[in-house]
């Protein structure tokens, strides 16, 4: 019997490449499941859901969940009034006053005193605001403006030390208050052991004791919107007349320049005021400084 060795090796030959075909095959098969599964379970562990069908939605509930949370806002301060030198030794004082001014050479000047403000305020939207209430029945001298008919005049904000001790004024020299975390030297030091008179908006820029950044323009609840100087109208609670809220005390000029500070330990609050328009031999005051805690 013959054997035809050329099929019979072209068979096996074929043969050999099918199985290797198929052993190919079984891997690949092989490799893509467990990739499937690695897939399926690393979808699983990040939490999601890979779905097996479109999602058509057959009905939908809604419901409300809330609630009105107890305990109090709470906005509380003492205040005293004392001398800027040695503020915690000297005795309490009954109103800020200045010395050594001496017009038309004095410009802004610190007063003689402070304020020194103890407080808490737990409430987010509560503080301890300051400003002046010049146009009010209880203010001697009390504001009236000189030009009536046109409220954005430079001449018609009432904030600061009005001319005279008594009736009706149209002259006012402009104040200014700083809050410190600390007692300060007057005119000396550096930028966070000193404070120093300087005009809020030209005076100097570099960290100093005596940088225009600390001091903020007092407002009076009756300061209208004045656009020659930059001033807006007053509205109770903004940042520009509040001194602390409950995330801390308003160390610049910026709405959001506010810094940590304990409640309940004391703040000490300076003030400043510009004689540049002040004449000789003549008082200036204002009777309605005035300091408010506030909730909202």
């Amino acid at each position: 019997m013959k054997f035809n060795r050329s099929k019979e090796f072209t068979k096996n030959k074929v043969d050999s490449k099918v199985a290797r075909v198929y052993t190919s095959n079984l891997q690949r098969s092989s490799k893509m499941k467990n990739k499937i599964k690695a897939l399926a379970f690393f979808a699983a562990a990040m939490g999601v859901w890979l779905p097996s069908h479109a999602f058509q939605s057959v009905g939908r509930s809604t419901f409300t969940a809330g609630l009105t949370t107890g305990g109090v806002k709470t906005a509380t301060a003492t205040i005293v009034v004392r001398d800027v030198v040695n503020p915690l030794t000297t005795p309490n004082r009954p109103m800020i006053t200045w010395s050594g001014v001496n017009p038309p050479s004095t410009g802004w000047k610190i007063a003689d005193q402070l304020m020194i403000i103890k407080s808490t305020v737990t409430d987010a939207g509560g503080g301890v605001q300051i400003y002046t209430r010049n146009t009010e029945s209880d203010a001697s001298p009390r504001f009236v403006d000189p030009t009536p008919s046109d409220s954005s005049n430079s001449d018609s904000n009432p904030a600061g030390l009005l001319r005279g001790t008594s009736g009706d004024t149209g002259t006012v020299l402009p104040m200014a208050w700083s809050i410190k975390a600390n007692v300060r030297t007057i005119e000396g030091g550096d930028v966070n052991t000193g404070i120093g008179a300087a005009d809020p908006n030209n005076g100097p820029a570099t960290a100093v004791f005596n940088n225009k950044f600390q001091w903020l323009y007092f407002k009076d609840k009756a300061t209208p919107n004045i656009p020659a100087t930059n001033a807006t109208a007053f509205v109770d609670g903004e940042p520009f007349v509040t001194m602390i809220k409950s995330d801390g005390i308003h160390f610049g000029q910026a709405n959001g320049e506010f810094a940590p500070h304990p409640a309940g330990d004391n703040t000490y609050v300076y003030f400043q005021a510009n004689f540049t328009g002040a004449v000789a031999q003549q008082a200036y005051q204002t009777t309605t400084i005035t300091v408010e805690t506030y909730i909202q």
